[in-house]
């Protein structure tokens, strides 16, 4: 009589409550229903990822201008990447193939005098902030190392080769981003020449 109380439960409440037998299971769900359902909640975990990368984009600059189509062309290209607190995201020298758009915690830009010293902390970025968006165009050393602050520090990637051939086959894309840096830089340039820094 106990077992059959087990049979009798809803799915729910095996899961949770006391242990079924595995064979009775195949009275509630059939593998075809269990394939579909696990389909239903990879693709619900992948809408998921998606809007949390285009609320990432919203917030970027550099960004500013595309479409909601244009939008999730991009966040088509972000590949997601976690550092512990302290981890190095990118060195200052390296070549750079990769724009780094920061989802979740912050990192720190330090750069180091080339004649000797400290690094100094130059800024801290944080969601929807970006580094590295030079190698976007050039493929150059890194002008400063990049690391994480936080715990679990979430960046998402871009790869300079994708992000040329989605500008190839969508121009007004491309104009846009590489309007936005071109004012980005010029802002930067400025600044840089007015504080001498």
């Amino acid at each position: 009589m106990e077992t059959e109380a087990h049979v009798a439960a809803p799915p729910t409440a095996a899961i949770l409550g006391p242990a079924v037998p595995p064979e009775s299971l195949r009275d509630w769900i059939s593998p075809q229903d269990a394939v579909e359902c696990l389909y239903r909640a990879q693709a619900g975990a992948a809408a998921g990822a998606m809007s949390e990368i285009l609320d990432v984009l919203r917030q970027a600059a550099l960004f500013d201008g595309l479409s909601p189509q244009e939008l999730e062309a991009i966040a088509g290209l972000c590949r997601p990447r976690s550092f512990a607190s302290g981890e190095i995201i990118t060195t200052q020298g390296e070549q750079g193939d990769e724009l780094y758009i920061v989802g979740q915690g912050f990192v720190e830009v330090t750069l180091v005098n080339p004649e000797g010293g400290e690094p100094r902390s130059v800024v801290q970025l944080g969601p929807g902030q970006l580094v590295g968006e030079m190698a976007l165009l050039d493929r150059g050393p890194r002008s400063a190392t990049v690391r994480a602050l936080t715990d679990g520090a979430l960046v998402q990637t871009v790869q300079r080769g994708a992000f040329l051939e989605l500008c190839q086959s969508q121009p007004h894309l491309g104009y846009i981003v590489m309007r936005n840096m071109a004012v980005d830089l010029a802002f930067k340039l400025r600044h840089r020449m007015l504080t001498g820094r």
